[in-house]
């Protein structure tokens, strides 16, 4: 018996589209829309930038996400908010610029097939800008199996410490969804994702070495800081601290 692949919701909280990194992004959601089946995109994002991108590539936004102090979207706001706007089954949680290939839509439809709820985790590629450029002329099935093809073989698999893209069953957090308010971005989000999906007795499937996740690698100055070791002291990072039961060294 053959289980049908589900519908897929690709959710991302992306910056504004200017320079390298927006031209990073639209190679990412060009990735995306070419999933089959296609998966429904939404962008928690109230930038005039990502509203005129969404447009173009006929794609849904979440402008009334909350923020914290910064601007910056709330985690548990996206996956509220994406959650009653999608009739997918399956929620993809990743990085506005990380380009996604068709492992991502196979490995959903066999998990879909085993379990009715679960979590997948993993790490990104880090890849330089070359195959970034091949990405934003990529136009056939072919070229993009090449682009996977180089950045598995020579990417570089981000830190063991961070996970970068989270696909799970919907309503797996709720409903309602209760997640802290976790900021976009800032330390520790993905361990306590991974460790509630545990608590609730939930599979967790790490899939770093399935999933070919390609990202283009920057620095933090959407925070104000130029290195993730910077951003960790900024004063919005208390709702996370207290949400994991820590406090942040000053």
């Amino acid at each position: 018996w053959h289980h049908p692949a589900p519908r897929l919701a690709i959710v991302a909280a992306p910056k504004s589209f200017v320079g390298a990194v927006g031209e990073a992004q639209r190679n990412a959601i060009r990735s995306w829309l070419r999933l089959v089946p296609r998966p429904h995109v939404l962008l928690a994002s109230r930038d005039p930038s990502v509203l005129a991108v969404a447009q173009e590539y006929n794609v849904d936004v979440i402008p009334d996400v909350e923020t914290n102090t910064q601007g910056t979207p709330l985690l548990n706001s996206i996956f509220d908010l994406a959650e009653k706007r999608t009739n997918a089954e399956v929620m993809v949680f990743v990085n506005g610029d990380i380009v996604l290939f068709d492992d991502v839509p196979v490995l959903a439809q066999r998990l879909a097939a085993q379990f009715a709820e679960f979590l997948v985790i993993g790490r990104r590629t880090n890849v330089n800008a070359t195959l970034s450029q091949k990405a934003s002329s990529a136009s056939s099935a072919a070229a993009w199996h090449a682009i996977r093809a180089a950045a598995k073989a020579g990417g570089e698999e981000h830190t063991r410490w961070a996970l970068d893209y989270f696909i799970f069953t919907k309503s797996l957090w709720g409903p309602p969804v209760e997640i802290p308010p976790f900021a976009i971005g800032r330390p520790a989000f993905d361990n306590w994702l991974v460790r509630r999906a545990v608590v609730l007795g939930k599979p967790v499937v790490d899939a770093s070495h399935l999933i070919v996740a390609m990202h283009q690698a920057h620095d933090y100055a959407h925070v104000q800081a130029r290195t993730r070791e910077a951003s960790e002291l900024s004063p919005d990072e208390a709702a996370w601290a207290k949400a994991v039961g820590g406090d942040k060294k000053q």
